[in-house]
């Protein structure tokens, strides 16, 4: 039986070249996977957002980023294999690779990761600060104070100097709390959870996994150890006298636990997205931040009207609709609308963040990116080009550079911003990372492919093709096509 490859590091020991020959197709079709997410997005928030305010809710509120992903994720790995195995192929995963496992142990280590390190969340940002610039005897109620929660010193400068607080850093500590039963309460919810999923699944023609009791049990523990850290954190914010909380990063199951605590306690919560978020995508699903919090701090007044777009357009982003405000005054904007001219062809590839799931955009997977990254070196390579390929940080330490052999001139795996001058073209196969809108406002021509404004908006897509170069391109379940006339084309222009 052929074995088909399920991770980057299974290719990278089969080999690239024999991986590329095969000419393998992903078993399951991108659309349907990605319309089975949107489903899967929209059962859940709708079931929460019907929910009366209570307790159980902030609970689901906290943790529904995760009860989608990780359902999408596993019903979909499942499906993934069953289809190889109706094809006669035998799925090949690695080692570091738990997500198409089927044991007890792989699916509560993929649900679970973040609960597990929340165990010693006591001692997290208490240990974490050298310096504690408040505590909760320390802090004074003042209307030009913010509490800042973390440890990403660019936004909370970025706050401070746009609305002229005095940012306070505090290390929140758990308040250990009796906990009132909600086992029951719980296990209710998760009961219509499974018949939510069982008709989505069957919708799109998908499987359900015979082991899918065992995930409901991992979601269960994941509700509970929510439930948890809302109480203790909600003894913490209690005992501080201010109304606003800077919170950023609210992807996180312990700062989502936080932000909802604070709220509880009457505290106003302030949030920022992370990296350069400029609400670009229209993917339903990009709104976790929204619902979790009072006011959103965003780049511009474009990304502003994108963002209040995505606000209408979520059930719980919408109950909770959150004051959106922009970094820069009225009259600026980030996107100059013209491209720049370099005479001078120093090329770099933007490497995609090769994770084993699938991410939730048209051509968000390392089965498609790897081959155009690995396309579109050899034809750098073939037509005398010297290009550098940038690494993603999450890559460096899952395979070698082995992998692009004969392919860039020079690997490198430097923090982008300190690289990226070398460069005065930039391919981006993907734009949905935070270096994408840092190299648009960094005077760079950049080369980005089409079959991206699938998932863009409109007024994005127009932005967009003023400033870059677009190649027209076309996703399949084999690959990412692009028209390498055009490509070079856009090289030499």
């Amino acid at each position: 039986m052929k074995e088909f490859p399920l991770d980057i590091n299974v290719v990278e020991k089969l080999g690239i070249r024999k991986w590329l020959d095969c000419n393998f197709e992903w078993p399951l079709n991108y659309k349907d996977s990605l319309d089975f997410w949107d489903d899967i997005f929209r059962e859940v928030e709708h079931d929460i957002s019907i929910l009366r305010e209570s307790f159980l809710k902030d609970i689901l509120l906290v943790s529904s980023k995760f009860i989608h992903d990780k359902l999408f994720h596993i019903i979909l790995a499942y499906n993934v294999k069953n289809n190889l195995n109706l094809r006669s192929l035998q799925p090949k995963t690695s080692e570091l690779n738990s997500l198409y496992e089927q044991d007890s142990n792989s699916i509560e280590q993929f649900i679970l990761p973040k609960v597990k390190q929340a165990e010693s969340i006591k001692c997290y940002l208490k240990n974490t600060f050298k310096k504690i610039y408040a505590r909760e005897k320390r802090v004074h109620p003042s209307s030009s104070n913010l509490l800042y929660v973390g440890r990403f010193k660019k936004e909370y400068e970025i706050i401070s100097e746009k609305f002229n607080y005095n940012v306070i850093q505090i290390a929140p500590r758990q308040k250990n709390k009796k906990l009132p039963d909600l086992t029951e309460e719980v296990r209710e919810y998760l009961k219509k959870l499974t018949t939510l999923i069982e008709y989505c699944v069957y919708k799109k023609g998908f499987e359900i996994p015979p082991y899918f009791s065992e995930v409901i049990n991992c979601l269960e523990k994941l509700l509970l150890e929510s439930a948890y850290m809302i109480k203790s954190y909600e003894g913490f914010f209690n005992k501080l006298n201010i109304s606003k909380i800077l919170i950023p990063r609210l992807g996180k199951l312990k700062f989502r636990a936080m932000s909802i605590a604070a709220m509880r306690a009457s505290h106003s919560v302030i949030s920022i997205g992370h990296g350069n978020d400029y609400a670009f995508s229209k993917i339903k699903g990009s709104t976790v931040e929204l619902s979790m919090c009072n006011t959103f701090i965003c780049q511009d007044n474009q990304s502003k009207l994108r963002f209040e777009s995505k606000i209408k357009d979520s059930f719980l982003a919408s109950q909770r609709n959150p004051t959106i405000v922009s970094i820069k005054s009225e009259n600026e904007n980030f996107v100059k609308n013209q491209r720049y001219k370099n005479r001078c062809k120093e090329i770099m590839v933007v490497e995609y963040p090769h994770i084993n799931h699938l991410h939730r955009c048209s051509g968000g997977h390392w089965f498609l990116q790897a081959k155009l990254m690995l396309k579109i070196g050899e034809l750098l390579s073939k037509e005398g080009f010297k290009a550098i390929l940038k690494r993603h940080p999450d890559n460096i330490n899952k395979y070698s550079d082995d992998i692009y052999s004969g392919r860039f001139d020079s690997i490198i795996s430097e923090p982008y911003e300190e690289v990226h001058k070398k460069a005065n073209i930039i391919i981006f196969p993907y734009i949905f990372s935070t270096t994408f809108p840092y190299t648009l406002k960094a005077s760079k021509e950049v080369i980005i492919f089409d079959y991206i404004f699938e998932d863009v908006f409109d007024d994005v897509e127009s932005l967009l093709r003023k400033q870059c170069r677009v190649v027209r391109s076309k996703l399949n379940e084999k690959e990412i096509w692009f028209s390498e006339v055009e490509f070079l084309k856009s090289l030499n222009h």
